[in-house]
């Protein structure tokens, strides 16, 4: 319990540092990530029925057989 803690404040100032850097700073898109991110937009689009970022969730109970 007490090393946990240790640990979590050890890491504290790094996982800071690392918040402020990609505020000031945001990872540029590549080409495969704006890629995947329009293929998502596709599907999403195609489908519209489908929850394609909670996949096993259902919008309704299923029907009765």
């Amino acid at each position: 319990m007490i090393r946990d803690l240790l640990h979590w404040l050890c890491d504290l100032p790094g996982r800071i540092e690392l918040a402020v850097f990609e505020c000031l700073w945001p990872p540029k898109e590549d080409a495969v990530s704006r890629a995947i991110r329009e293929e998502g937009e596709r599907l999403r689009k195609a489908f519209p029925d489908i929850d394609f970022d909670h996949p096993g969730a259902r919008k309704a109970p299923p029907p009765e057989l």
